[in-house]
């Protein structure tokens, strides 16, 4: 069985349907691309297909033991929104600082996601994306991968850490910026970022970052 089927699958909001009987299949190490203007209705099939609204008819189905749950899901509209069920990344943090130093930097800190286990982080970050209103203003501490995405249509980059789920095979992304000044490290470097968490406006939709990021 397949790990992911949509079968007619008819999706929208507010009564107004946008995608309409939609057929297909996700199997394991499968990359699916979603390619679409705005408003087509990219969004709106990843937020169904994990839960977060119901779709209009049709159904769902997760075969092998996969839950909606365990799908990682970086939401970022003006590009490209890939599905990868089988996302293998690593997350690996550096080793805790000590002293004096240390203490200063825990007790500044709101949500310090290097202190919690594989499971907890990547639950916790899952929050953050779905119902981010109650980080707002918070210091949030986070280790994993580096990413970054560039949006050739306007030609802005998303620089992104990566966290993976406590099997590394899905994994949540959250957007960062520098402080002014700061460089950005390699891809795919393991990296440890501070930063304030907050939400803006584009094109429409609101998404989640954290701003006044360092790299510690």
């Amino acid at each position: 069985m397949a790990l992911l089927s949509c079968r007619e699958l008819c999706l929208g909001y507010d009564g107004k349907e946008i995608l309409h009987n939609l057929n297909f299949e996700v199997n394991a190490g499968d990359y699916l691309c979603i390619i679409g203007e705005n408003g087509s209705g990219k969004s709106t099939l990843m937020r169904t297909i994990l839960g977060l609204q119901p779709a209009l008819s049709g159904e769902i189905l997760m075969g092998d033991g996969l839950k909606q749950s365990e799908i990682g899901y970086l939401p970022q509209q003006t590009m490209v929104l890939l599905l990868a069920l089988l996302l293998a990344l690593s997350a690996c943090g550096k080793q805790p600082e000590t002293g004096a130093a240390a203490e200063n930097q825990a007790s500044e800190i709101d949500v310090d996601l290097t202190a919690l286990s594989s499971t907890m982080v990547y639950s916790e970050v899952y929050n953050m994306l779905t119902a981010p209103e109650s980080y707002v203003g918070k210091t949030v501490k986070m280790a994993g991968g580096y990413s970054s995405f560039l949006d050739e249509t306007t030609g802005a980059v998303y620089r992104v850490c990566m966290i993976a789920d406590a099997s590394a095979c899905c994994a949540q992304g959250m957007e960062f910026v520098l402080k002014d000044g700061m460089e950005y490290p390699e891809m795919e470097t393991d990296i440890t970022v501070v930063g304030t968490f907050q939400l803006y406006d584009e094109n429409g939709t609101t998404y989640c970052h954290l701003v006044n990021a360092e790299l510690v």
